[in-house]
């Protein structure tokens, strides 16, 4: 789907296809969205049909309000099974595609509340990550406690 007025657009890169539901692990059916309070539970929810759809209803309500969107959406149905198609079609139709940048969006929220922003998934990314912490060097034998080393948390 594409949302934008000029080339070079954003993409946005999704999976949308699943593991097996083969067992009987499962605690709702596999193939119906089930809404439990303010939860929705249904195979890819979370990896990555959740995300690819609330990537698109953003992009769409910003459309809606009137601000300018240059997005496209490239979802992409072989991820779990290796993508063996995905490089040709990407090479295959490169003068349509060219973007500014590519924003992958294939992870998990942490926590209930919290929504994630990896630093990275796949190969390299050229930004530097300046980490301010306290305003005075300490070490946790002078100030007389555990002092959390930021690096490694």
């Amino acid at each position: 789907m594409t949302l934008r007025d000029e080339p070079n657009a954003w993409y946005r890169l999704h999976h949308l296809d699943v593991q097996p539901a083969d067992g009987d692990d499962w605690r709702t059916d596999p193939f119906q969205l089930t809404i439990q309070g303010d939860r929705y539970i249904g195979r890819g929810t979370t990896d990555d049909k959740g995300p690819a759809l609330t990537a698109l209803l953003g992009a769409l309500a910003a459309r809606d309000a009137g601000v300018p969107v240059n997005i496209a959406f490239l979802w992409e149905l072989e991820e779990e099974i290796g993508s063996h198609h995905f490089e040709d079609a990407i090479t295959e139709h490169r003068d349509e595609i060219a973007t500014d940048a590519v924003v992958v969006s294939d992870t998990i929220w942490v926590t209930r509340g919290k929504p994630s922003s990896p630093a990275g998934l796949r190969g390299m990314q050229p930004f530097r990550l300046t980490l301010r912490t306290a305003t005075t060097d300490v070490h946790s034998g002078i100030t007389g406690g555990v002092v959390r080393n930021p690096l490694a948390s």
